[in-house]
């Protein structure tokens, strides 16, 4: 079974792949080539599929430069038209997809609520693995790495991502609730009603006028 510290630190790695993607985009430091030919040598057809969506997220990326901050919003106007108005891109990943529409600032936003509860949970990972976090912060972290790293070829996000989200934000908070001890009931002493005295209010002396 893989321990609590080896999930999260996994989990952590693919996110900064995830992260620093677009830069690496930007820089050209992909090894395009030689993912496709790994790609070709198990499935061409495979191969063929990725060597189109790379091909996309280029020419899509160099529409991006151009708006980077905010993008190009939406209606398509981040895809690139022929003259007669022909779609000639086909965007497939989601990283590209919110680059070009919401441009940094919204790439940021949602990769941030996406992410970095995996990166939260790496620094408390010494907590999570001595259980004063739950240790399901490890597979949820790891979830939303993997879901993170499947959006680099495929537009995967769902409203599920967000939940579990959620659902780290809210573990990383604080420790789980500990379930209290009951309290012993002690046996309460009835006390004779021949015991209980009620103290009567003195009576005023009555004068004839």
């Amino acid at each position: 079974m893989v321990r609590v510290k080896t999930q999260i630190t996994i989990a952590m790695l693919i996110a900064l792949i995830v992260v620093f993607y677009p830069l690496s985009k930007l820089l050209a430091l992909v090894p395009e080539d030689q993912i496709v030919g790994f790609f070709t040598a198990l499935n061409h057809d495979r191969a063929g599929s990725l060597l189109f969506r790379l091909v996309n997220e280029t020419i899509l990326f160099e529409r991006v430069v151009e708006r980077p901050l905010f993008g190009w919003g939406g209606y398509g106007r981040n895809l690139i038209f022929s003259g007669y108005g022909r779609i000639l891109t086909v965007p497939d990943g989601g990283w590209i997809i919110e680059l070009g529409r919401y441009g940094l600032v919204g790439w940021a936003s949602q990769n941030g609520l996406m992410l970095a509860p995996v990166f939260l949970a790496y620094w408390k990972r010494k907590q999570i693995a001595n259980g004063e976090l739950s240790p399901h912060l490890a597979t949820i972290a790891l979830l939303l790495a993997i879901n993170g790293l499947d959006m680099l070829p495929n537009a995967t996000l769902t409203i599920l991502t967000f939940l579990i989200s959620g659902a780290a934000w809210a573990n990383l908070e604080g420790s789980p609730v500990k379930v209290a001890s009951k309290p012993e009931h002690k046996q309460q002493t009835s006390l004779r009603p021949s015991l209980i005295l009620t103290a009567r209010p003195p009576q005023k002396k009555r004068t004839i006028l």
